[in-house]
């Protein structure tokens, strides 16, 4: 595109303090982001995946032409407070040249495509596959950045013995090709507004 491109790694920095963008994409759950947009000037604001108990509290309606949401049920927040404001769903389009339907020998039993975050219940999931009478014989594969309740995640497979295998990240090529070779494609997170994974495994 034409033009420049900024990356906050953390809300609090008040080195954009004044500044105009003219889109700002907001992710993550952090609770300085009601701050940060409040001390910068945009025209357009897209929200992926953030905590929605922060979404009311972000927005500071200044000369804002238009919001981007995850799902449709938040069109109605972001009316309710800001009724002069335009909402619309962000799309998260699929690269259909890379994920597309191929049938290939199944190497793995279930896929999980998620970093590993606490949101993302790897736990949750792998102790729910322990729970399966034939839980030893399952492959299991894990696409996604390894954070540090990667290591929550680990012990358990440990202590149950469970077949994992982790990626870390890889390129979408390989993502599309774990896919294709597993029998299922498991999401256990708590809350997903819009997940492009879940797109990229139909």
């Amino acid at each position: 595109f034409d033009g420049s491109l900024q990356v906050v790694e953390s809300p609090d920095n008040n080195i954009f303090r004044g500044q105009y963008f003219d889109f700002v994409i907001v992710r993550g759950e952090f609770q300085e982001y009601p701050i940060f947009l409040n001390n910068i000037f945009f025209r357009q604001l897209a929200f992926c995946s953030i905590n929605q108990k922060l979404f009311p509290n972000i927005l500071n309606p200044r000369d804002i032409d238009i919001i981007y949401v995850s799902e449709k049920s938040e069109i109605k927040t972001v009316q309710k407070k800001y009724n002069w404001i335009k909402a619309r769903v962000l799309d998260k389009p699929v690269d259909e040249s890379i994920f597309y339907p191929k049938r290939e020998k199944k190497k793995y039993d279930i896929c999980c495509v998620a970093n590993f975050r606490p949101r993302k219940h790897h736990a949750m999931l792998f102790e729910a596959i322990n729970r399966l009478p034939y839980h030893r014989r399952l492959k299991i594969i894990c696409v996604g950045r390894l954070f540090s309740s990667a290591y929550e995640a680990r012990q358990i497979v440990n202590e149950y013995d469970l077949n994992v295998a982790y990626t870390d990240r890889v390129p979408l090529k390989q993502v599309a090709n774990i896919l294709r070779q597993s029998k299922f494609n498991v999401l256990a997170s708590k809350i997903e507004a819009n997940p492009r994974a879940l797109y990229e495994s139909l």
